[in-house]
């Protein structure tokens, strides 16, 4: 279960139990010797099965929440590093990062765990075009369904949370998707300067990489 093509694929085990087999398991010479390094915490359930599994979960609450706070600094601060080397390989926004969602140009996709933002997909009356909008609250999207060049309102065909959306569509681009909280001060930076939304590119950004992009958008029915 927790080596595979025989490489290790946890990154920590928490062994749980009412008698004393879980103290000798890591000692025991039939256990992978990679394993027992891997061990972060003993405790003690005074049930067995899926209640015992539950409590060994609420026992061990602490390290795990642990785990993923360190996994979600080290990512962010990558993102963070991008930036402040001026490496062109990162993108941060909702309309930028989507822009270049589809290309495949992300290799790694991070986005705020609690992410207001909406996809709508619009058009206008008697009209088979489709566009796509983002918007985070009723007031933005009232805006952004008024059509610039005609100041008609373009009709709703589907609206889902963002999020929703990137969880279904992310792994077709194969790129990697981190989600991160607000509750480390890089996260809260994340969410509050970067829009929750952001990403590490395969390689590096620029002004011509954006202008094919939005041609292709703008002329999609030409690449089909």
């Amino acid at each position: 279960m927790f080596i595979k093509d025989n490489k290790v694929n946890v990154v920590g085990l928490i062994l749980a139990g009412a008698a004393d087999l879980k103290r000798e398991i890591p000692f025991n010479e039939w256990i992978d010797y990679r394993l027992p390094p891997l061990v972060l915490k003993i405790v003690d359930v005074c049930y067995g099965e899926e209640n015992g599994f539950n409590q060994a979960i609420e026992l061990s609450r602490d390290v795990v929440s642990g785990l993923k706070f360190i996994k979600e600094k080290k990512i962010l601060s990558g993102f963070f590093n991008e930036i402040s080397i001026d490496s062109g390989k990162f993108v941060y926004g909702t309309e930028d990062t989507m822009k270049l969602f589809e290309t495949g140009c992300i290799e790694t996709l991070i986005i705020w765990d609690n992410l207001p933002h909406y996809r709508i997909t619009c058009k206008l009356p008697e009209s088979d075009a489709k566009d796509i909008i983002y918007c985070r609250d009723q007031e933005e999207e009232k805006k952004k369904l008024i059509d610039n060049d005609s100041g008609i309102e373009r009709e709703i065909i589907d609206k889902t949370l963002l999020a929703e959306w990137i969880l279904e569509n992310y792994k077709e681009n194969g790129m990697n998707l981190e989600i991160v909280t607000d509750k480390s001060a890089e996260g809260n930076q994340f969410c509050l300067g970067f829009g929750g939304l952001g990403g590490v590119l395969r390689y590096k950004n620029d002004e011509n990489m954006m202008e094919q992009v939005e041609y292709i958008s703008e002329n999609e029915d030409d690449f089909i």
